[in-house]
């Protein structure tokens, strides 16, 4: 696989200059030439997250060789959840500075059938306005992804809730169920 310094210019997040200081700054600390080449890639990664030029989360993806970060007017910062039918992402709109979700349908996943139920999820979830739903603001298609773009809303989901902390009473879930 390409070396984290192609890598992280492939990707768009970067650009040289960013990318040369941080390696500058790295030699001040590591010597290159006695460095494992895994190891010196590790370095710099680390430093481009400590100068908040990347997240954490692209960091790791760089390091395994992957360098598509945007769908569309996105830029995937990290990733939130994964579940039977996708992923989901954070993600920062590119013009708009806004923080938002990004449920993705990967091609590994993609079949003519998952495809269709995806875009109704899509248009849905588009028609939908409560405020106990979460808000549909954008969808598309970019590289051969669907993609659904909705707000990015805190806290952990339902499931992840009665796994941290147990079955709920009868007077939690019957709020839950009546505010779904």
């Amino acid at each position: 696989r390409p070396r984290f310094h192609d890598t992280a210019l492939a990707s768009g997040l970067l650009d040289e200059a960013q990318l040369q200081a941080a390696e500058e700054a790295t030699g001040a600390i590591v010597d290159k030439s006695r460095a494992q080449p895994s190891d010196w890639d590790q370095a710099v990664a680390e430093r481009l997250v400590q100068d908040r030029l990347l997240t954490p989360f692209q960091a790791r993806e760089m390091l395994a060789g992957r360098r598509r970060f945007r769908l569309g007017q996105y830029t995937v910062l990290d990733e939130v959840a994964r579940g039977g039918m996708g992923q989901v992402f954070r993600a920062e709109h590119a013009m708009m500075g806004r923080e938002v979700a990004v449920k993705v349908l990967p091609r590994a996943k993609a079949t003519p059938e998952s495809e269709a139920a995806f875009r109704r999820e899509m248009r849905m979830l588009g028609r939908l306005d409560h405020e106990n739903l979460v808000r549909a603001f954008d969808a598309g298609y970019d590289a051969m992804v669907y993609y659904l773009v909705t707000e990015l809303v805190p806290g952990m989901d339902l499931k992840r809730q009665v796994q941290k902390t147990g079955v709920m009473d009868e007077a939690t879930a019957a709020s839950v169920i009546s505010q779904a």
